[in-house]
């Protein structure tokens, strides 16, 4: 009830407080006459194709400055006017993302109705914002040989990362990350006309909602500097969706390419190393079809799409296994004539009207509906396709209604609203054999992970759990702004407000095996059965101003944010392993938190000629939420659902005789981790009170940034800036159980190899094992901000360069060079209370090794990463038009898992580990992390394509050759140390892919 009394206050709100758009192009300027002298009250006016009003005026100020925001992508007309003077037209300014225009004007003395027509060059450095951004608009989506998708095409700016797309091959996934300057992935949003979209899942930043190629006029990527109207930094991408015109226009885009149209980077060196099958395309395709045009002219418009998208893919080194659904059988048997397809497969449908009331108020309705299976989802070179599962998607809908009015030349106000509901299902997948048919995963099977075997760290047979879930949310945004020429204000509102959940996990059997090269040595037991819900609630406040003064801009502004969460009433049922279970846990208030976060920014333009600016923005944004301790005190998840114990299979039947709920050692088994399994005790997992409540308590990153910006040329400018961001507030989980005098130390000695550091055979201390008389004790928890232990520290540091070149239609090349590392010291807190991760340290609930003090690899000096980007097109004659797009990147970090018999550990600890015996293994990482790296990756894209005109159709006939080079880089190996630097992904190989787009 109270999340609907909060709804209820937010919507009141919104009606009673109009919005400032949220941030589109400017256009800005001084007017003086041919003396120097400023001129106010000069009537300046914008016209636009772009503008459903089609004139946009304002008058310049006392200081002889003028602003007109808020415009749309395209290309401007200002005309400059005042009686006594000449009036001054200049043409062919164009306006992209949040791109701001200075467009100054020089007035002589003249009669009115003389117009002098000036046809100067477009801006191409912005001396006003500190925003970092990129714009995607349809030229380069249409000319770019990309999966057309945000992330594909966010890739590549210099500085980004995401997972690595080779032509669509990657497909679509809800929760794809976006990260650039050492962000992290919690803090993308992604917005649609400036309101967030994103469901309140892994940290707000993953859901879905993600709208067709089709039914943008462009998105905008904004990576720095990212202003008060954001509660937080990191990559913001905005798409502005196209509202249909007076015209009826469409455009259809048609791509495909199958196994028979790539070649083959499956080399001699790979099957050396261990690759048993590449990484090769099933399938690829995508159906992108987009029309829209007048209801009723001048006053009634409508748009609508279609995308059906997929990505089929062979998995590397995987394929069918025979004993698939055999309860009897306990390896996995390949059928190599069967290699497994990962079939990814999305579709989206999304209609929008525009309405325009009146020649000042615009009201728009849109509403998307999308779909998607990732059907073998997990499967890997490591985890067999039974063990997959089919992550699937049905419902992702959502309703978003907007109102903006220039109300006048100085006023503008918005409003926007939107509501979505998803759910999504993690099932057991299904089979498909030639051999087999169709068939679903049987209940009976146990899933098992062998350490050492034919393939070290498979996991077969079954997947250990699976989950369902939903959610339902208001996202909402609301401002006023008041704008001058010397003066742009803004102040207003956003946020948003729902339920997550009921997020449920299940299993198919409560207890999975592990074995080393086919022998048990562990199980675990699970009692997974049940659902977990939380309401939240995330208003905001913000106020920004934009002051230019001469040749400095000053952006100021400060935000108040506040984040709540409450745990609904829950129940958790009876499982396999606890048939008496029925816990009911009552309303349960948690978060309220409150933060105070300041935005700095300044911009300079050096020479005073639009041409050169120095920048610099220094600003405090929030992580995203849910998050941390916004989810581990969720009493359901203090409660004890899993637990390992070592098992030795005496008899070889894999069947674990003894008793399960007994958490002593008895029969095959030995004693529980945690001794609390099988019991309704709620164990104690709380958070300091001072976390919970309070203002400046919410994980947190400042950001700092200073860049030069120098046009070279028309059209041609260069950027080099330097971006430091450090973290704070970071929540650590002491077991209070356990002091470091409850832990033996010992060390192992590193293999002899030669691919080691110094050839290996080096000892590796500082590991600690708990003391057996703790082994089992139940943990009990407090969840608290690191500074409260020791000083933890986490920054990065890169320095970024690139080069714009835009000729008109015909030439286009953007790119550049970008390097940083990060680096973490948490030795101190380490000392005191171990692991500084509140998952990990949760994972069991039970005092475990996590917690000791060990200083292995606790502080990272990371190396420096380096990346090449690199897009461009050029048009030749008879419109034949070539793209290319080019990446060099950094190699992944390796490690070298080695799992230590007890004739390595042993005689330094003088036993065997806690709760086990002497055929435990105990696992450690043979390399310290940053130190070594996978080979680099160099990708080349081309697109070769025809354009064919036919009265106002136009055809684009094209084909794309992704991984050109068939560059046959391996992406990941194989960490366990038994398999190690085996490949377990490597990029597809070349492949082309045939399209065509029609615009009509």
């Amino acid at each position: 009830m109270r999340r609907w009394v909060n709804v209820a206050g937010f919507l009141i709100g919104i009606l009673l407080l109009p919005s400032l758009a949220h941030a589109q192009a400017s256009i800005t300027g001084v007017v003086k006459d041919t003396s120097g002298a400023i001129l106010p009250g000069v009537t300046v006016q914008v016209s636009s194709t772009a503008l459903i009003e089609k004139t946009r005026s304002v008058a310049t100020d006392v200081t002889g400055q003028y602003r007109i925001v808020d415009l749309r992508p395209g290309v401007y007309s200002v005309t400059f006017a005042l009686a006594g003077f000449t009036t001054v037209k200049r043409e062919g300014v164009e306006l992209a993302g949040s791109f701001i225009a200075t467009v100054n004007a020089d007035l002589r003395v003249g009669a009115l109705t003389e117009t002098v027509t000036v046809s100067g060059e477009a801006p191409t450095v912005d001396v006003q914002s500190t925003t970092k951004q990129r714009v995607m608009d349809q030229t380069v989506i249409s000319t770019l040989p990309t999966s057309r998708g945000q992330f594909a095409l966010g890739a590549l700016i210099p500085g980004a990362s995401t997972a690595l797309d080779v032509g669509g091959s990657l497909g679509f996934d809800a929760a794809t990350g976006l990260t650039i300057h050492g962000s992290k992935s919690d803090s993308q949003r992604l917005t649609l006309n400036g309101i967030q979209m994103n469901a309140p899942v892994a940290g707000g930043y993953g859901g879905g909602n993600d709208p067709s190629p089709s039914s943008v006029q462009e998105f905008t990527i904004d990576y720095s500097a990212i202003s008060a109207e954001s509660f937080m930094g990191g990559v913001r991408i905005n798409f502005v969706p196209k509202d249909g015109g007076n015209t009826f226009r469409g455009v259809v885009f048609a791509a495909f390419a199958n196994d028979a149209l790539q070649g083959d980077n499956f080399t001699q060196e790979l099957r050396d190393r261990g690759l048993v099958y590449g990484n090769p395309i099933d399938r690829n395709w995508d159906f992108n079809p987009g029309f829209g045009g007048p209801i009723k002219r001048d006053r009634l418009w409508f748009y609508a799409s279609f995308r059906s998208n997929g990505s089929w893919n062979f998995v590397p080194g995987m394929f069918f296994n025979k004993n698939t659904n055999n309860p009897n059988a306990w390896t996995y048997d390949p059928d190599t004539s069967t290699p497994i397809s990962r079939q990814y497969s999305y579709h989206t449908l999304n209609g929008r009207v525009t309405w325009q009331a009146s020649p000042r108020h615009k009201f728009t309705l849109s509403e998307q509906d999308q779909a998607f299976c990732e059907c073998g989802n997990a499967v890997s070179s490591t985890t067999a396709p039974e063990a997959g599962q089919e992550r699937r998607w049905p419902v992702m809908h959502s309703v978003v209604g907007d109102w903006s009015a220039p109300l006048t030349s100085r006023l503008l106000v918005e409003g926007v609203l939107l509501w979505s509901q998803q759910a999504w299902t993690h099932n057991p997948a299904w089979q498909h054999s030639p051999a087999f048919g169709q068939t679903g995963i049987d209940p009976q099977m146990i899933s098992v992970t062998d350490q050492a075997g034919a393939i070290p760290g498979l996991l077969y047979r079954s997947r250990p759990t699976y989950l369902y879930g939903g959610n339902e949310f208001i996202n909402y945004r609301a401002a006023l702004s008041y704008v001058t020429g010397a003066h742009a204000l803004k102040i207003g509102f956003n946020g948003a407000n729902g339920r997550n959940g009921p997020n449920a996990t299940y299993e198919l059997q409560p207890v999975s095996y592990r074995f080393n090269n086919g022998v048990p040595n562990q199980l675990t037991e699970r009692a997974d059965f049940f659902g977990v819900e939380s309401d939240y609630n995330e208003p905001g406040l913000f106020a920004q101003d934009r002051w230019t003064m001469r040749k400095w801009t000053l952006t100021y502004g400060v935000r108040w944010d506040h984040y709540g969460n409450e745990f609904p009433e829950q129940t958790l049922g009876p499982a396999q392993l606890f048939p008496t279970r029925n816990v009911h846990f009552p309303e349960v208030d948690n978060l309220r938190w409150h933060d105070i976060t300041p935005r700095l920014g300044a911009a300079y333009d050096l020479f005073g000629n639009g041409r050169t600016a120095v920048k610099v923005s220094l600003g405090k944004y929030l992580q995203g939420q849910p998050n941390g301790v916004a989810e581990s005190v969720n009493p359901i998840n203090a409660l004890v659902t899993n637990t390992t114990r070592t098992w030795l299979d005496a008899n070889r039947d894999y069947v674990a005789q003894c008793d399960l709920l007994n958490p002593l050692a008895n029969g095959e088994c030995q004693a529980m981790a945690n001794s609390l399994f099988g019991s309704a005790v709620d164990i104690t997992v709380h958070a300091d009170p001072d976390l919970l409540h309070g203002l400046g308590e919410r994980n947190y990153n400042w950001e700092f940034s200073s860049s030069v910006q120098h046009q070279l040329a028309p059209n041609v400018s260069v950027d080099v800036g330097y971006f430091r961001r450090w973290y704070g507030n970071v929540q650590v989980a002491d077991n209070q159980t356990v002091t470091p005098a409850d832990f033996t130390p010992f060390s192992i000695t590193a293999p002899v190899d030669p691919r080691l550091p110094g050839g290996g055979g080096y000892v590796i201390s500082s590991l600690y094992d708990l003391n057996p008389s703790v082994f089992g004790r139940p943990g009990s928890y407090l969840i608290e901000l690191s500074d409260k232990v020791a000083r933890q520290t986490e920054h990065w540091n890169g320095v970024d360069a690139s080069i714009n070149v835009r000729l008109t239609n015909k030439a286009l090349l953007q790119g550049g060079l970008s390097t940083g590392r990060t680096s973490t010291d948490a030795c101190a807190v380490r000392s005191q209370i171990g692991s500084t991760s509140v998952g990990s340290a949760l994972g069991g609930f039970s005092a475990s090794n996590a917690d000791s003090p060990s200083q292995l690899y606790c502080r990272v000096e990371g190396a420096f990463r380096s990346q090449v980007k690199l897009l461009g097109s050029y048009a030749f004659p008879y419109d034949i038009r070539v793209a290319a797009t080019f990446q060099s990147l950094p190699g992944p970090s390796l490690s070298a898992i080695y799992n230590a018999p007890f004739s390595n550990y042993g005689p330094s600890l003088g036993r065997v580990v806690a709760g086990g015996n002497v055929s435990s293994t105990v696992s450690v990482n043979l390399i310290a992390p940053d130190t070594l790296f996978g080979e680099r990756h160099n990708q080349l894209d081309l697109r070769f394509s025809k354009r064919i005109k036919a009265g106002r159709t136009q055809t684009s006939v094209g084909m794309d050759v992704y991984n050109a080079l068939n560059s046959s880089t391996v992406l990941s190996q194989n960490n366990n140390y038994a398999a190690w630097q085996v490949p377990t992904s490597i990029v597809t190989p070349r492949f082309a892919k045939f399209n065509v787009t029609v615009d009509f």
